[in-house]
């Protein structure tokens, strides 16, 4: 399957703040797609794009493989939804489709779909940031320690393009540090990478709310 969308691109998006979130991963380590992984009875997926929808931010899904078997389980309606052909080549490969259709937007808010547990108030509070500085790459910390969601104005777009594959967007915060902004919140989610089925069980017997 080519690069390509599944569902008619919202053109809305184009010129405004749209939120990108990244779930074509192959999810090795996890045995089956993250994206469809459950909290307390609510996958990552819909979890994170709810919340990002919360802040009236038009959404666009990158899906790999698995994208017509999430698109079953997921309710993606008003979701722009793409596919990444060869995501083997890592997160920063899935980012670039998206450039390809939101190239124009003023600013995208990128969110790995192994971070699920990002509060509602962490997403507002950066988009608020972005309307005060909106030339700045914006990263939530906690406690001095930076996490995820991260917000990239469209001024490093061209940057973004040209990353090394291997490093992803970090590089192009590495690149700006003059021109990167830390946003506190009081929100450790930004800070939890789920990776495997045990770090999944562990976060759900502690009853973490991810309402």
């Amino acid at each position: 399957m080519r690069a390509g969308s599944i569902r008619d691109i919202d053109w809305s998006m184009m010129k405004g703040l749209a939120s990108v979130i990244l779930a074509a991963g192959f999810s090795s380590r996890m045995g089956s797609p993250k994206a469809l992984l459950e909290l307390r009875g609510r996958s990552f997926l819909r979890t994170i794009i709810e919340r990002h929808k919360l802040s009236s931010l038009p959404v666009c899904v990158v899906l790999g493989q698995h994208n017509l078997h999430v698109a079953e389980r997921v309710d993606l309606s008003n979701t722009t939804v793409l596919v990444n052909p060869d995501p083997s080549r890592g997160a920063l490969s899935s980012l670039i489709i998206a450039l390809d259709y939101l190239g124009e937007s003023e600013g995208l808010l990128i969110h790995p779909v192994d971070h699920p547990l990002v509060l509602a108030d962490t997403i507002k509070c950066l988009v608020q940031h972005h309307r005060r500085l909106p030339a700045s790459i914006l990263l939530p910390s906690v406690h001095g320690r930076k996490g995820h969601p991260v917000l990239f104005p469209q001024r490093f777009f061209f940057d973004l393009r040209r990353a090394p594959l291997d490093q992803g967007a970090r590089w192009v915060v590495h690149q700006n540090l003059a021109s990167t902004f830390l946003v506190p919140v009081e929100d450790s989610g930004i800070l939890v990478n789920v990776n495997t089925p045990a770090q999944a069980s562990r976060l759900d017997r502690r009853g973490l709310n991810v309402s």
